[in-house]
């Protein structure tokens, strides 16, 4: 729940930082959103990916990633947040157009 208000309260900031610099806002802050699912939903598609393997050539349990649900959870929110950071101070740091 704390990722989703973060990832909020950088929309926000994301959304202001674009319209400052003349950019289309709605579209970065789509954007910014979809990198924050596209991140998470990467980790899951590699784990399970992960796991199949690990079933099929090594011979392990179907609940061979149970005790690491929690620390994946964090782990993805915490990289997605990284990223949708990443896209923020992008924003923030790039010029203000001047108008001519």
């Amino acid at each position: 729940m704390i990722g989703f208000i973060i990832l909020i309260v950088l929309a926000i900031k994301i959304f202001r930082s674009a319209k400052e610099s003349d950019r289309n806002a709605i579209a970065w802050t789509a954007a910014s959103v979809a990198v924050y699912v596209g991140v998470q939903l990467l980790i899951g598609f590699g784990l399970a990916i992960l796991l199949s393997v690990g079933q099929k050539y090594f011979g392990w349990s179907e609940g061979a990633l149970d005790n690491f649900v929690i620390p994946i959870t964090f782990l993805s929110v915490i990289l997605s947040l990284v990223a949708v950071w990443t896209i923020a101070n992008y924003l923030a740091n790039e010029p203000i157009h001047a108008s001519a």
